[in-house]
């Protein structure tokens, strides 16, 4: 699956508010949300589905409910359960950033690469800042492979390396992608900053060469090559992972 694991959506899920209208509905649904974010912490997704609907019986009209069963659904690999609960969620509260976001792993998850290209251009319409929506859609779309779609591509890695200017594991894709499109002059500019984020990364030299080679020869290939050598030697560091976590 696409999904890293719904353990990745848990801050989220615990972060969706229960609404303060009518006391006692109200305490009845977040003591249920907890419970239910309890259970899947404990790897007791069906026991947290049934707090979940619990919660959706007390707050019909929320998306709270649906959300947290989706994470649920997901967990167990229902996913179109899953995505059964996150459409009902969308229904309810439709410029949701997050909740079109999960929508479109679900998607990915099942391989709907169309489905979740064109749930995440609706989040990013409601936040075009958000720098994990815009990594979602790049990735998707370099999952693809739909060369119609490199432009929107370009814009969400350009628009991340503005975002995140020190995240290394976005510069280093960013660099890459440039050197794929051949933009030699732009990749002149980013791979210094770059570079700099790696001086104590323990990049070895020939890689460090190999790179500067294909710069001056304006290889395009080489640079490619490169860049790619470069980002599976960082792939495996913590550092690498926790850039692409934050």
């Amino acid at each position: 699956m696409r999904i890293k694991d719904t353990v990745y959506y848990l801050a989220f899920l615990a972060s969706l508010a229960v609404p303060v209208n009518g006391q006692l509905p109200a305490l009845d649904a977040e003591r249920a949300k907890n419970l239910g974010i309890a259970y899947l912490e404990q790897e007791q997704p069906k026991d947290a589905a049934r707090m979940f609907r619990e919660v959706i019986a007390l707050l019909p009209e929320e998306p709270l409910g649906y959300t947290n069963l989706a994470a649920s659904y997901l967990r167990m690999g229902r996913v179109d359960s899953a995505l059964v609960q996150l459409n009902q969620a969308i229904l309810t509260d439709p410029g949701n950033a997050q909740v079109l976001y999960m929508a479109s792993e679900a998607h990915a998850a099942a391989g709907r690469w169309d489905q979740a290209i064109a749930t995440l251009n609706r989040a990013i319409l409601s936040k075009p800042d958000d720098a994990v929506l815009r990594y979602a859609r790049f990735r998707t779309i370099q999952s693809t492979s739909n060369d119609a779609l490199q432009s929107v591509a370009a814009a969400d890695i350009n628009a991340l390396a503005k975002l995140v200017p020190d995240n290394a594991a976005i510069r280093v894709k960013h660099v890459r992608f440039l050197a794929e499109a051949g933009d030699f002059e732009a990749v002149r500019k980013s791979y210094p900053i770059l570079a700099q984020l790696l001086e104590d990364a323990g990049v070895q030299d020939q890689v460090r060469a190999l790179i500067q080679n294909s710069l001056e020869d304006e290889n395009g290939q080489l640079a490619v090559r490169a860049f790619t050598v470069l980002e599976n030697v960082l792939r495996p560091s913590e550092r690498y992972k926790q850039a692409l976590e934050t």
